[in-house]
C-alpha cells in the first residue's frame, strides 16, 4: 500500500522566468498569418485586421505592413474564429469558422476591391501551417469524447503516426525510441520526469481542450530528444457558462473473455472500474476574467484467483502425499488489487490589457493504492 500524490501549478510567463523555471508559453497558443492584397495583387498597407472567437477574451487586432503581411500570434486554439479585413475605399471581408491549433500557425491570404460593401465568406479554410517543418497531429476535445479510449488522455495518443505502445504503461514510443524519451507538457510548462523521462501527471479529458502530438522535426528548444513531444491545453472558461456531470462505469462483463495465462494457471480475473465528477466554466467578469474547475475521482479494482504451480519448497510445505514434486507443488491465490484517484484542475484567466493576458493553472493527480505483493497471498 502506498500514497502517491502529484501536481503542478502553472503561473504566468513573466512570474516563472524571474524565478528562472523553464517553461515553453509559446506553446500553449496558435496563431494566424497572411496577406492582403487588392484586385491587382498589390499589397495594401495598413488594413485592419480583426479577431473574434467566444474563446477569446475580447477582440484582437493588427494592422499589415507595407508588404500586406499580418500576423495575429497567442491565440488560444479554438475552431471557430472570424477574421474582419478591412481598408478605407476596399470592400470589407469577414470569413467565420477559421481554425486555430495549438502549437501552429493558420495561413489565410486575402483579396479586397473596391468598394464600400460587406463581403461574407463562408467556406471554411484549410487549416495548414506553412511555416513549421515539424510533423504533428492534434486531437481536440470532441474527438476524445466520441472515439472509444479509456479515462486517460494517453491512450489517444496512438492515433498519431509512428505512435506505438512501449510496454511503459501509458509511456508511448515514437518512430522507434523508448518510452522515456519523450517531452510532456501541460499548459507550456514543462512536466516531464526528470528522473524517469516518463509523463508526471495525469489528466482525465474532461478538462483537456486539445493534444498536439509532434513526432518530428522539434526546435532546438526540446533538447536531444529522441521521442516525441505531447503538449495538453487544459480547458479555458469563455463568456458563456458551460459545465458537465459525468460517470463512466465498466467491468469484465463488457469486455473479451481473456484465454488463462498459461504459466500461472489463472482461473479467474474479476474487476471493475468506474468514476464520476463535474467540470464548470464561464464569465466571472465578461472579456475580462474567466474560470473553469473540474473534480473527478475514480476507483479500480482488480479480482486475481487462480493457482500457481511452484518450485519453491522452502517456504511452503509440501504434503507427503504429494507425488510429483517436480511438476511444482499447486499454490492457490486470491486477492484484490485497488487504486483510488483524484484528478481535479481549475484554471483563471485575466486580460490585463489589449496586449497582455494573465493565466493561472492548477491540475494534480493525488492517488492511494493497495497492491499485494505478490501471488502466495493464500496456501491453503
Amino acid at each position: 500500500m502506498h500514497w502517491r500524490t502529484k501536481g503542478l501549478f502553472a503561473l504566468i510567463p513573466m512570474l516563472l522566468l524571474l524565478v528562472g523555471i523553464p517553461i515553453l508559453a509559446q506553446q500553449n497558443t496558435g496563431s494566424i498569418t497572411g496577406k492582403v492584397l487588392d484586385d491587382q495583387s498589390q499589397p495594401i498597407p495598413g488594413a485592419t485586421v480583426t479577431a473574434t472567437s467566444p474563446n477569446l477574451q475580447g477582440p484582437r487586432g493588427t494592422a499589415t505592413n507595407m508588404d500586406g503581411d499580418f500576423v495575429l500570434p497567442y491565440l488560444p486554439p479554438a475552431a471557430n474564429y472570424t477574421l474582419t479585413v478591412e481598408s478605407a475605399g476596399y470592400n470589407k471581408v469577414v470569413q467565420s469558422g477559421i481554425a486555430v491549433k495549438l502549437g501552429s500557425t493558420t495561413t489565410l491570404n486575402f483579396s479586397l476591391s473596391k468598394g464600400s460593401s460587406q463581403v461574407v465568406v463562408t467556406a471554411k479554410p484549410p487549416a495548414v501551417s506553412l511555416k513549421d517543418t515539424k510533423l504533428e497531429t492534434n486531437l481536440t476535445s470532441d474527438e476524445m469524447d466520441t472515439i472509444p479510449i479509456s479515462r486517460g488522455y494517453q491512450d489517444i495518443m496512438y492515433l498519431a503516426p509512428t505512435v506505438v505502445s512501449s510496454g511503459m504503461g501509458g509511456n508511448p514510443g515514437v518512430a522507434g525510441s523508448t518510452g522515456s524519451q519523450n517531452i510532456w507538457v501541460i499548459n507550456g510548462v514543462n512536466t516531464t520526469d526528470p528522473v524517469t523521462g516518463t509523463f508526471a501527471t495525469n489528466l482525465n479529458y474532461n478538462f483537456i481542450r486539445e493534444i498536439e502530438v509532434n513526432t518530428g522535426g522539434l526546435s532546438a528548444e526540446y533538447g536531444a530528444s529522441t521521442g516525441g513531444l505531447f503538449n495538453v491545453l487544459t480547458i479555458s472558461g469563455s463568456n458563456e457558462f458551460h459545465g458537465e456531470a459525468f460517470a463512466y462505469y465498466t467491468d469484465q462483463s463488457m469486455s473479451a473473455q481473456g484465454a488463462p495465462v498459461a504459466a500461472g494457471g489463472l482461473t479467474r480475473t474479476d474487476y471493475h472500474s468506474y468514476d464520476y465528477g463535474f467540470d464548470l466554466g464561464g464569465p466571472i467578469l465578461k472579456d475580462k476574467l474567466w474560470y473553469f474547475v473540474g473534480y473527478n475521482p475514480s476507483l479500480h479494482s482488480t479480482h486475481y484467483e487462480g493457482v500457481n504451480k511452484t518450485l519453491y519448497y522452502g517456504a511452503i510445505p509440501v504434503p507427503s502425499s504429494y507425488t510429483k514434486p517436480d511438476q511444482g507443488y499447486p499454490v492457490p491465490y486470491n486477492f484484490d488489487d485497488l487504486s483510488r484517484n483524484w484528478f481535479w484542475s481549475s484554471k483563471f484567466n485575466y486580460r490585463i490589457n489589449d496586449k497582455h493576458n494573465l493565466e493561472f493553472a492548477a491540475f494534480g493527480d493525488p492517488s492511494h493504492m493497495w497492491y499485494n505483493e505478490g501471488m502466495y497471498v493464500t496456501t491453503d
